[in-house]
């Protein structure tokens, strides 16, 4: 066999081995399941099994007025600003059943943080107009400078567990800021947190992962640190950007994979990687 013939086999068992690497490994994720079809599809061409039990439930914000009248006044705003794609869904949908469509966001920036983010406008028509090339929100509030955000108003649909630093470092550079609940960040139901507990002491997972800082917390509710300890050597916790790891160790985990690109692909090219 030639030299040449050689070269295309090693290739295609190459990315056949890649695309096995997480055989026989069971990986919990932690998301929502209308936003794990990706992960979950990625996970399984890479030969592991999947279980999803959502760590958030994502629930409508006690009152709508302080959106509804920002949805008013939206012409007003210099910049719009997500920060997760829940954000993005619920402040759009709200959008639209006021009447309000896409075209009117061509008039304004329109800041998103992470690629998950930016998809989700585009798939809504809107095109972002900044994206921090670091996935969190501590990377675009680097961005801005005084020059380009003193005397201007930003509109901040959020969560009610989304941190302060952002808008703070916004008003602080003489920007105005209204920031507004479009969800409800919440727990799971204390029957799903038990089903978690059992399933981990147990062993069934290699690896659970997380895309949030608040999905970390409310595990925390089912495993503490202790409880993971005891089974440490079997399974890894993975987690997508640097504000979800900070997340974890503050509650006393060791995170073992982690992933700044955020996105499902890049994810599992993490836990390929560390496997590996």
């Amino acid at each position: 066999m030639s030299r040449h013939s050689i070269a295309p086999l090693t290739e295609r068992m190459k990315v056949l081995h890649n695309a096995m690497s997480l055989e026989g490994k069971t990986i919990l994720i932690t998301r929502q399941r209308e936003q794990s079809q990706e992960l979950v599809e990625e996970i399984r061409q890479s030969g592991a099994m999947t279980v999803v039990i959502p760590m958030i439930r994502i629930l409508d914000p006690e009152s709508w007025a302080a959106c509804d009248n920002a949805i008013a006044e939206l012409p007003d705003y210099t910049g719009i600003i997500f920060t997760s794609g829940n954000a993005v869904e619920r402040f759009l949908q709200r959008c639209e059943l006021k009447d309000v469509f896409s075209p009117v966001f061509t008039s304004f920036e329109v800041y998103a943080v992470g690629e998950r983010t930016k998809e989700l406008l585009r798939e809504y028509g809107i095109q972002a107009t900044f994206t921090p090339e670091h996935y969190s929100a501590a990377s675009l509030q680097d961005w801005f400078r005084p020059e380009n955000t003193s005397g201007k108003r930003f509109l901040f649909p959020k969560g009610n567990l989304t941190r302060e630093e952002l808008p703070r470092h916004l008003r602080s550079l003489g920007a105005l800021v209204d920031e507004v609940d479009v969800y409800r960040n919440s727990s799971p139901t204390a029957e799903t947190l038990q089903e978690v507990s059992a399933r981990f002491l147990h062993r069934e997972f290699d690896v659970v992962t997380f895309a949030s800082p608040s999905a970390v917390k409310h595990f925390h509710g089912a495993v503490i640190p202790n409880l993971f300890d005891l089974i440490r050597n079997h399974t890894k916790l993975a987690v997508i950007g640097s504000t979800t790891r900070y997340a974890a160790e503050q509650l006393g985990y060791t995170v073992d994979i982690e992933t700044k690109v955020s996105t499902s692909k890049g994810l599992v090219e993490a836990i390929v990687q560390y496997y590996s």
